[in-house]
């Protein structure tokens, strides 16, 4: 199938539910959809099923975003994490998404060292709790995180990945630019994190690889905003672009731009140039 690309929720020039814009995604010729419940989970059964349908008629990639106000480092809010990322495995009994996206946690003043655990910990008992409701066949996906604030580098995600099986790196490539005050920009500053994995987990985690893609401004303390493709900001997506070409990776990028489908044709357009 190849890399694939599509947009972060609904597109702009769509008005409609997300079945309206996974198909507008699929009319685009788009080839991934990322359902944003970033600010609650709110699907049907019916509505999921229907999508469901539809990726499967048309080959279209879909994953889903879960809820901000998660955070696996907080004991106090384990309910409310608990209950984000269980309302996205309901959904995912019907729609059966990608991946189930989401940020680890904040360090909360802790060492990275002990809030790492404590993410690790907390992931594990959601999992086990999500096993006895009956939810199955799921894949979550931690992702790397902007704010120096944040737990989530590409080396704590692969330790995730090792403790919790059910998990796989997410690499949002403009987090990890804003992370580093802009250090993704040659070649090898994109192929780093990708070796890593190969390295550490394995060559089938780089296979069907999540990843999202805007160009993030930064400051002292990481990401501040996103921006549309070609700003000063960068990274620079013709660069992983002929990685990817040349490697042949089999992808899917999430463009999380301020013109989600357009960036996302422009990515497409470089990709297959």
């Amino acid at each position: 199938m190849g890399t694939v690309i599509g947009p972060a929720g609904i597109p702009i020039g769509c008005d409609g539910s997300n079945v309206d814009g996974l198909k507008h995604s699929i009319k685009l010729g788009l080839g991934a959809y990322e359902v944003e419940f970033v600010r609650g989970v709110r699907m049907s059964p019916r509505m999921a099923r229907e999508m469901r349908g539809i990726k499967e008629r048309n080959n279209i990639k879909v994953s889903c975003h879960a809820p901000y106000y998660i955070n696996c480092n907080n004991a106090k809010n384990y309910s409310m994490t608990k209950r984000h990322l269980h309302d996205c495995l309901r959904v995912n009994q019907h729609l059966r998404f990608t991946h189930v996206v989401f940020h680890p946690g904040f360090l909360m003043g802790m060492k990275r060292e002990q809030a790492l655990k404590n993410v690790i910990a907390t992931i594990k008992r959601i999992v086990k709790e999500a096993r006895e409701k009956g939810y199955n066949n799921f894949t979550l996906g931690p992702e790397t995180v902007g704010k120096h604030s944040q737990v989530g580098t590409v080396e704590e995600l692969i330790t995730i990945c090792k403790e919790c099986p059910e998990c796989r790196p997410v690499i949002d490539w403009g987090h990890l630019n804003a992370f580093s005050h802009g250090g993704l920009k040659t070649r090898k500053d994109f192929i780093k994190p990708l070796e890593l994995i190969r390295e550490e987990l394995g060559k089938k985690y780089l296979k069907g690889l999540h990843c999202h893609f805007s160009e993030i401004e930064y400051g002292d303390k990481g990401e501040i905003k996103h921006h549309l493709l070609g700003s000063k900001w960068g990274p620079d997506f013709r660069v992983l672009a002929e990685l990817i070409k040349e490697r042949g990776y089999d992808f899917s990028i999430i463009c999380e731009t301020p013109l989600i489908e357009e960036d996302a044709l422009r990515m497409k357009k470089v990709l297959t140039a």
